[in-house]
Order: C-alpha cells, then sequence, then structure tokens
C-alpha cells in the first residue's frame, strides 16, 4: 500500500512522548501500528483516546478559523500541533474534530478540512500538500474482530495515504488500508475502498474512477 507520491511524511513511527508514550512504546501500540490483532481496550490504549478526547475538547471550544482573531488562530494552530502526530505549514481544521489517537496522523503543508471531520487512527494516517477536506468526511483504518461475545475488541488496523493535491468532497468515507493517488478528486458521497490512481476523479459507493474526460467537482 506504498505511496511513491505522498511528499508529507516520513516512515518513522514514534510512540507518543510522556507516560503513557513509555507505557506503549512496546506490546499494545506496535502491535496496533503494525496491523496486528490487537484488543482496542488494553488499558494503554485507552489512555491514549482518553488524552486524545482532553486535547480535542480543548481544540473544539475554539471559534472556527473564520472568526479568529491572530492570537485566537496561533492558539488554535498550537492546540492542533498537539492533537496530531506530524503537522505541515499553516493547517486549517474547522471544528468539530473528532480524532481515535491523534498521535498517528500526518498532514503536509496548506491542509484545511471542514467541520465535522472524523479520523479514527488506529493506523498511521497520512495526508500530503494542499490537500483539501470536505464537510463531514470520515477516515477509518480499523476492523473489528467477528465472532460472538467480547471478539468485538480484536481489532485490526491498516494505514492510509492520500497524496498531494487532493480534493475529498463532503460526506466522503475512507476505508481501512486505502491510499489515494496525488491530484486526485473523489466526488461527495463516496465510499472511498479501494486504491485511487493518481490524478483521478473518482465517485460512487464503492468509488469507481471516471473517465477522464470526465470534469465533476469533488464537492
Amino acid at each position: 500500500m506504498a505511496l511513491g507520491t505522498n511528499a508529507a511524511v516520513d516512515e518513522t513511527v514514534k510512540p507518543p512522548s510522556g507516560d503513557v508514550g513509555r507505557h506503549v512504546g512496546r506490546n499494545d501500540y506496535k502491535k496496533m501500528l503494525s496491523g496486528q490483532p490487537h484488543d482496542c481496550l488494553a488499558p494503554a490504549l485507552v489512555d491514549l483516546r482518553r488524552r486524545a478526547c482532553r486535547r480535542m475538547l480543548r481544540y473544539n471550544s475554539t471559534l472556527s478559523p473564520q472568526s479568529s482573531s491572530v492570537a485566537e488562530s496561533s492558539f488554535r494552530d498550537t492546540l492542533l500541533r498537539e492533537i496530531f502526530g506530524k503537522t505541515g505549514e499553516s493547517p486549517r481544521v474547522e471544528p468539530p474534530l473528532t480524532v481515535g489517537y491523534g498521535c498517528n496522523i500526518e498532514v503536509g503543508d496548506g491542509f484545511h478540512a471542514q467541520s465535522n471531520l472524523v479520523i479514527l487512527d488506529s493506523a498511521m494516517v497520512k495526508i500530503g500538500h494542499r490537500v483539501s477536506i470536505g464537510p463531514s468526511v470520515k477516515i477509518m483504518t480499523a476492523t473489528e474482530g467477528k465472532g460472538s461475545g467480547d471478539a468485538w475488541r480484536r481489532q485490526c488496523a491498516q494505514p492510509v495515504f492520500i497524496g498531494d493535491d487532493c480534493c475529498i468532497g463532503a460526506n466522503v468515507t475512507i476505508f481501512p488500508g486505502v491510499s489515494i493517488g496525488r491530484g486526485c478528486k473523489i466526488a461527495a458521497g463516496s465510499f472511498v475502498r479501494s486504491d485511487i490512481p493518481d490524478f483521478s476523479v473518482a465517485l460512487g459507493g464503492p468509488a469507481k474512477v471516471a473517465p477522464k474526460t470526465s470534469n465533476l467537482s469533488c464537492r
């Protein structure tokens, strides 16, 4: 699933810092990021999600970028960088924002997302430069275990990659393990379950690549 055109991030995965980071630097966190079956209710992972929730609450209580003063915008930028694992220049994310862990998300320069973005990052989510995301987009990485009882706790996760200069329309859902090449447009309401090649327009559920002659807006 490697996406050679995504220039925003490197391939180094670092456990979170601090007490939780030392706790999860082994075992559960590494299992989760490597795609192995893991218990999503392991105490270390629950601690990480709680930390993310606290940071989301602070971020989501701020004003939208359009209504923010210079000082408020700077404060929002600081909060967003605390949530994401790696952030490029001039990110803009309109609240509310929902993440699973946050620390497994990397975005490039000029990232812009409208309200109600959901990124459940049990695996790495790497987003390139100059990517625009419409409202109510969901990026998923985990699949639940099958079976009765508490089998749902045994999850596996696959990374998601979005290349440079992509436009993701409103209400798009991107499923685990998907790579979207650079320069792509994903039409509003699409369900992206498989890889999308560079410079494609895709739409539908599941999303399919449209003919090159199509001139669809991702919105």
